[in-house]
């Protein structure tokens, strides 16, 4: 029986580069449509950035108003700023 020095290793051809290849943007745009529309919950994302970009507008209006600022119509033209 032939002696062995211990645990052979297994070695791997190197990787070759992925070339890059160029799809037309509509591609794209249509593969990453159904892969949400599998995948994720788009009603569910849609109704979350509302309700998160609502009440965000809310706290950044009522700040503006507490800090003094009374006017309605200048306070909603620095919301989105804030």
């Amino acid at each position: 029986m032939p002696a062995t020095s211990g645990p052979s290793k297994v070695t791997r051809p190197a990787a070759q580069p992925r070339a890059i290849v160029k799809v037309p943007r509509g591609v794209l745009t249509n593969r990453l449509s159904r892969w949400l529309k599998r995948k994720q919950h788009p009603r569910l994302q849609m109704s979350m950035l509302l309700l998160i970009t609502t009440g965000l507008a809310f706290l950044a209006s009522n700040l503006l108003l507490r800090a003094g600022m009374v006017h309605m119509g200048r306070r909603y033209l620095l919301d989105p700023m804030a």
